[in-house]
């Protein structure tokens, strides 16, 4: 099988793309793919717990219901450490999520050893 990095950009005034991106990871999951996420610019404002679970996008089912599902399917979780910097983010929304903060050379490497990179 192979492996893909799926890149978050969206944020919470606009959460369809991010949703979809979660649902496409999950289906790659689900072929037996291996699968990284990360939460770059605006989408850091999904590791606040309020905000990921106040985020409706009809049709796409829920986005913290999703994200968990990944998780328990242990999908690495990367999140900008300057993008969360700016935003407010801090180590401790990462936690319910198992997720942690990368740098740019973390993301330029993922993307480089990705077989796929999907952008939402």
């Amino acid at each position: 099988m192979g492996s893909m990095l799926v890149q978050m950009t969206h944020g919470p005034d606009n959460p369809t793309p991010t949703a979809v991106g979660c649902l496409v990871a999950l289906a790659a999951c689900d072929e037996g793919h291996q699968v990284t996420l990360f939460f770059v610019g605006e989408s850091v404002h999904f590791m606040k717990d309020q905000v990921m679970n106040s985020t409706e996008t009809p049709g796409l089912g829920s986005l913290s219901e999703n994200v968990l599902d990944l998780v328990a399917k242990g999908v690495p979780i990367l999140v900008s450490r300057a993008s969360s910097s700016t935003r407010g983010v801090t180590e401790g929304d990462l936690g319910s999520k198992q997720a942690r903060f990368a740098t740019p050379k973390e993301l330029v490497e993922q993307a480089f050893s990705a077989d796929r990179v999907i952008t939402y």
